[in-house]
């Protein structure tokens, strides 16, 4: 049978090497694809291998095939010219097949590869070629509705631009984006780690550990933009972490901006229901000032109203958010047990702040810490 074996060092672990790799050699050659036998993995065949990671698959491997298919070609050249009788410059190649310019006389790919031998040739070519780095980019934005008093949400629509270059197969760039957004989205909204107090693992099964199925991934739409780059000769950039990128991101930024109106700043990740339902909760409670004094501090600091600041405290990492926009001198603090706090001093703009946390866990706050000039802080 006349068949092309295409040995590849990168490892396929789903992402569809096989129809790629082939299809890509076929079509340089201009063969028919069934006649590309794809193989990776195999150690007897001299290569050098690696995991399929960095998005770099159809960039450097795809690059890879194309050279040493030049390479082969070249190798053919003259044996075609030896075969043919004729000059090597008058030799070209087309669809399969080794032609004198301006003659009917030819011969294929493959019977130049069986006659290599009678000219001290060999068509197998092995080489490897060093890929520069490229730089793929794209903007994905997310629409979510919430619930306040429930926490929950929808993501109404998720749409993906994404300009990765030449794309090789458009079935499965649409394929690695959305997985990749499956996978982003996941890791947002979902799947975490519980620990107790004490550092025991809470989360000991799959039953704890939620995953998304298909009824927690949006529809998404992807709208592919094809800038070649100048950096290798496909023009081909990446593609395979464009979501696990976009949707972390996204996602929770909508989630954000759909509370904003709530007076509700950080909320850590994964931001599922019952995390943005608990902040709603103690954002409201702020603002009417019910939140326990057990649980709360008023400090001044220096910032801008539209500011989240984290502030380091000696225990550990304390976030907390906006509560009252600009503080001016005079300004009542109040704490929600009867007592009250006043602004001092004026030394620009400040902001009060409503520190969120289990004051018994919190050491006293450093001064000066990330640049934030605590005025009057009390525990």
């Amino acid at each position: 049978n006349e068949m092309i074996a295409l040995g590849c060092n990168v490892q396929s672990t789903g992402q569809g090497h096989a129809t790629v790799f082939g299809r890509l050699l076929a079509a340089h050659l201009g063969i028919d694809p069934a006649k590309v036998e794809h193989r990776h993995g195999d150690t007897n065949q001299g290569l050098t291998g690696f995991a399929s990671v960095g998005s770099r698959s159809a960039m450097c491997a795809g690059n890879a095939i194309i050279h040493v298919a030049d390479l082969m070609l070249a190798k053919g050249k003259k044996v075609a010219s030896a075969a043919l009788e004729a000059s090597e410059s008058d030799i070209q190649y087309a669809k399969g097949t080794f032609t004198v310019v301006g003659t009917d006389r030819k011969i294929s790919l493959f019977e130049t590869a069986k006659r290599a031998k009678e000219f001290g040739e060999n068509l197998d070519t092995k080489d490897k070629l060093e890929t520069p780095l490229t730089f793929p980019n794209g903007c994905h934005i997310a629409e979510v509705e919430i619930d306040p008093d429930t926490g929950k949400f929808d993501i109404v629509t998720y749409t993906a631009v994404d300009d990765c270059g030449t794309g090789l197969n458009q079935m499965l760039v649409d394929g690695q984006i959305h997985g990749g957004v499956a996978q982003g989205v996941a890791q947002a909204l979902y799947e975490e780690f519980v620990y107790d107090a004490e550092g025991n693992p809470l989360t000991t099964s799959l039953i704890d550990y939620v995953i998304p199925t298909i009824g927690e991934i949006p529809q998404i739409e992807t709208v592919l933009m094809e800038t070649q780059t100048p950096r290798n000769p496909l023009g081909a950039k990446g593609i395979g972490e464009s979501g696990t990128n976009g949707a972390p991101q996204a996602v929770p930024d909508a989630v954000i901006d759909a509370e904003t109106d709530m007076g509700v700043g950080l909320i850590d990740s994964p931001r599922h229901p019952k995390r943005v339902c608990d902040r709603n909760v103690r954002a409201r409670a702020a603002v009417r000032g019910t939140v326990p004094v057990a649980h709360r501090t008023v400090i001044l600091v220096r910032q801008t109203p539209d500011e989240i600041v984290r502030l380091r405290a000696l225990c550990g990492f304390v976030d907390f958010f906006l509560g009252r926009g600009r503080a001016a001198v005079g300004d009542v603090l109040a704490d929600g047990g009867g007592k009250e706090e006043r602004v001092l001093e004026d030394d620009g703009d400040f902001v009060a702040e409503r520190l969120l946390c289990n004051l018994a866990q919190v050491a006293p706050i450093e001064p000066d810490h990330a640049g934030s000039r605590i005025i009057k802080a009390r525990h």
